[in-house]
Protein backbone atom coordinates (compact mmCIF):
# COMPACT_ATOMS: atom_id res chain seq x y z
CA UNK A 1 0.00 0.00 0.00
CA UNK A 2 3.19 2.39 0.79
CA UNK A 3 4.07 1.66 -2.85
CA UNK A 4 0.86 3.10 -4.38
CA UNK A 5 0.59 5.81 -2.26
CA UNK A 6 3.97 6.75 -3.11
CA UNK A 7 3.37 6.25 -6.87
CA UNK A 8 0.24 8.24 -6.32
CA UNK A 9 2.07 11.03 -4.76
CA UNK A 10 4.67 11.12 -7.13
CA UNK A 11 2.21 11.25 -10.29
CA UNK A 12 0.53 14.37 -8.81
CA UNK A 13 4.07 15.52 -8.06
CA UNK A 14 5.00 15.64 -11.71
CA UNK A 15 1.33 16.76 -12.98
CA UNK A 16 1.36 19.76 -10.79
CA UNK A 17 5.02 19.88 -11.84
CA UNK A 18 3.80 20.22 -15.62
CA UNK A 19 1.46 22.55 -14.87
CA UNK A 20 3.47 24.83 -13.37
CA UNK A 21 6.50 24.74 -16.22
CA UNK A 22 3.04 25.26 -18.59
CA UNK A 23 2.18 28.43 -16.73
CA UNK A 24 5.35 29.50 -16.68
CA UNK A 25 5.58 29.14 -20.51
CA UNK A 26 2.60 31.05 -20.67
CA UNK A 27 3.63 33.92 -18.84
CA UNK A 28 6.72 34.13 -20.65
CA UNK A 29 4.59 33.81 -24.62
CA UNK A 30 2.74 36.74 -22.89
CA UNK A 31 5.80 38.41 -21.78
CA UNK A 32 7.12 38.13 -24.92
CA UNK A 33 4.25 39.20 -26.91
CA UNK A 34 3.93 42.76 -24.73
CA UNK A 35 7.85 43.30 -25.57
CA UNK A 36 6.86 43.22 -29.13
CA UNK A 37 3.59 45.05 -28.82
CA UNK A 38 5.09 48.71 -28.46
CA UNK A 39 7.96 48.54 -30.71
CA UNK A 40 6.89 49.40 -34.24
CA UNK A 41 4.10 51.56 -32.91
CA UNK A 42 6.58 54.78 -32.25
CA UNK A 43 7.06 54.23 -36.78
CA UNK A 44 3.31 54.44 -37.37
CA UNK A 45 2.81 57.01 -35.21
CA UNK A 46 5.49 59.14 -36.18
CA UNK A 47 4.10 61.52 -38.66
CA UNK A 48 1.40 62.00 -36.37
CA UNK A 49 3.66 62.96 -33.49
CA UNK A 50 5.80 65.12 -35.43
CA UNK A 51 3.46 66.88 -37.11
CA UNK A 52 1.90 67.59 -32.94
CA UNK A 53 5.53 68.89 -31.48
CA UNK A 54 6.64 70.72 -34.85
CA UNK A 55 9.63 68.23 -35.08
CA UNK A 56 11.98 68.06 -38.08
CA UNK A 57 12.00 64.02 -39.04
CA UNK A 58 15.73 63.57 -37.27
CA UNK A 59 14.27 63.86 -33.93
CA UNK A 60 13.04 60.91 -35.06
CA UNK A 61 16.29 59.52 -33.92
CA UNK A 62 16.56 60.62 -30.32
CA UNK A 63 13.45 58.61 -29.61
CA UNK A 64 15.89 55.58 -30.27
CA UNK A 65 18.53 56.81 -28.74
CA UNK A 66 16.59 57.03 -25.81
CA UNK A 67 15.50 53.80 -26.13
CA UNK A 68 18.69 52.17 -26.78
CA UNK A 69 20.03 53.65 -23.37
CA UNK A 70 17.27 52.14 -21.44
CA UNK A 71 17.76 48.96 -23.34
CA UNK A 72 21.06 48.53 -22.75
CA UNK A 73 21.57 49.62 -19.34
CA UNK A 74 18.64 47.24 -18.03
CA UNK A 75 19.56 44.65 -20.09
CA UNK A 76 23.01 44.98 -18.83
CA UNK A 77 22.53 44.91 -15.00
CA UNK A 78 19.59 42.20 -16.08
CA UNK A 79 21.21 39.38 -14.61
CA UNK A 80 22.05 41.44 -10.99
CA UNK A 81 18.42 42.76 -11.26
CA UNK A 82 16.95 39.11 -11.47
CA UNK A 83 19.47 37.99 -8.92
CA UNK A 84 18.60 40.72 -6.33
CA UNK A 85 14.39 40.78 -7.42
CA UNK A 86 14.32 37.21 -8.73
CA UNK A 87 12.31 36.64 -11.57
CA UNK A 88 8.46 37.39 -11.33
CA UNK A 89 9.45 40.77 -9.44
CA UNK A 90 11.69 41.54 -12.56
CA UNK A 91 9.28 40.94 -15.37
CA UNK A 92 5.83 42.75 -13.36
CA UNK A 93 8.50 46.16 -13.07
CA UNK A 94 9.58 45.64 -16.10
CA UNK A 95 6.49 44.94 -17.83
CA UNK A 96 4.82 47.98 -15.19
CA UNK A 97 7.60 50.30 -16.76
CA UNK A 98 6.71 49.29 -20.23
CA UNK A 99 3.14 50.20 -19.60
CA UNK A 100 3.93 53.53 -17.99
CA UNK A 101 5.93 54.71 -20.55
CA UNK A 102 3.29 54.35 -22.79
CA UNK A 103 0.63 55.79 -21.14
CA UNK A 104 3.07 58.46 -19.90
CA UNK A 105 3.96 58.97 -24.27
CA UNK A 106 0.37 59.55 -25.14
CA UNK A 107 0.08 61.82 -22.47
CA UNK A 108 3.45 63.79 -22.95
CA UNK A 109 3.16 67.66 -22.97
CA UNK A 110 6.19 68.19 -24.67
CA UNK A 111 9.01 66.71 -26.95
CA UNK A 112 11.42 66.36 -24.00
CA UNK A 113 8.89 64.21 -21.74
CA UNK A 114 8.15 62.48 -25.13
CA UNK A 115 11.90 61.55 -25.39
CA UNK A 116 12.09 60.58 -21.90
CA UNK A 117 9.67 58.09 -21.77
CA UNK A 118 11.85 56.24 -24.57
CA UNK A 119 14.30 55.57 -21.72
CA UNK A 120 11.52 54.30 -19.51
CA UNK A 121 10.40 51.81 -22.29
CA UNK A 122 14.04 51.07 -22.94
CA UNK A 123 14.29 50.25 -19.14
CA UNK A 124 11.54 48.21 -19.07
CA UNK A 125 11.80 46.34 -22.25
CA UNK A 126 15.54 45.23 -21.66
CA UNK A 127 14.18 43.62 -18.46
CA UNK A 128 11.57 41.42 -19.91
CA UNK A 129 13.92 40.65 -22.82
CA UNK A 130 17.32 39.99 -20.48
CA UNK A 131 14.95 37.92 -17.93
CA UNK A 132 12.70 35.98 -20.08
CA UNK A 133 16.03 34.58 -22.32
CA UNK A 134 17.88 33.70 -19.82
CA UNK A 135 15.11 31.91 -18.06
CA UNK A 136 13.96 30.47 -21.23
CA UNK A 137 16.96 29.13 -22.80
CA UNK A 138 18.54 27.47 -19.08
CA UNK A 139 15.02 25.64 -18.59
CA UNK A 140 13.60 24.89 -21.43
CA UNK A 141 14.58 23.21 -24.92
CA UNK A 142 15.29 25.26 -28.34
CA UNK A 143 12.00 24.86 -29.41
CA UNK A 144 10.20 27.22 -26.73
CA UNK A 145 12.67 29.59 -27.22
CA UNK A 146 11.76 29.65 -31.26
CA UNK A 147 8.31 29.89 -29.78
CA UNK A 148 9.32 32.46 -27.26
CA UNK A 149 10.98 34.91 -30.04
CA UNK A 150 7.58 33.83 -32.77
CA UNK A 151 5.54 35.37 -29.93
CA UNK A 152 7.40 38.49 -30.09
CA UNK A 153 6.09 39.04 -33.80
CA UNK A 154 2.81 38.28 -32.65
CA UNK A 155 3.13 41.56 -30.60
CA UNK A 156 4.77 43.71 -33.51
CA UNK A 157 2.16 42.92 -35.54
CA UNK A 158 -0.51 43.42 -33.51
CA UNK A 159 0.79 46.88 -32.38
CA UNK A 160 0.59 48.79 -35.63
CA UNK A 161 -2.89 47.28 -36.32
CA UNK A 162 -3.67 49.30 -33.09
CA UNK A 163 -1.98 51.94 -33.93
CA UNK A 164 -2.97 52.06 -37.48
CA UNK A 165 -6.99 51.31 -36.65
CA UNK A 166 -6.89 55.13 -34.09
CA UNK A 167 -5.14 56.90 -36.99
CA UNK A 168 -7.62 55.68 -39.26
CA UNK A 169 -10.46 56.78 -37.59
CA UNK A 170 -8.96 60.28 -37.31
CA UNK A 171 -7.93 59.75 -33.79
CA UNK A 172 -4.96 61.51 -32.26
CA UNK A 173 -1.65 59.20 -32.24
CA UNK A 174 -2.05 59.56 -28.06
CA UNK A 175 -5.28 57.66 -28.05
CA UNK A 176 -3.09 54.78 -29.66
CA UNK A 177 -0.30 55.06 -27.53
CA UNK A 178 -2.64 55.08 -24.20
CA UNK A 179 -4.00 52.17 -25.74
CA UNK A 180 -1.28 50.20 -25.73
CA UNK A 181 -0.39 51.24 -22.11
CA UNK A 182 -3.52 50.41 -21.38
CA UNK A 183 -3.28 46.42 -22.71
CA UNK A 184 0.27 46.19 -21.48
CA UNK A 185 -0.41 47.39 -18.39
CA UNK A 186 -3.54 44.32 -18.30
CA UNK A 187 -0.44 42.09 -19.47
CA UNK A 188 0.95 43.07 -16.67
CA UNK A 189 -1.15 42.27 -14.13
CA UNK A 190 -1.54 38.68 -15.69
Amino acid sequence: MDGTTSESQTNTSAEGHLQGRALLLAIAYLGFISLGFPDPVVGVAWPSVRQTFSLHQSSFGLVFIALGCGYCASGFFGGKMTALLGLGNLLWISSGLVAVAMLASGLAPVWPVFVACGVIWGLGSGGIDAGLNAYVSTHCSARHMNWLHACYSVGATLGPLLMTAVLVRGASWRLGYELVGALLLAMAVL
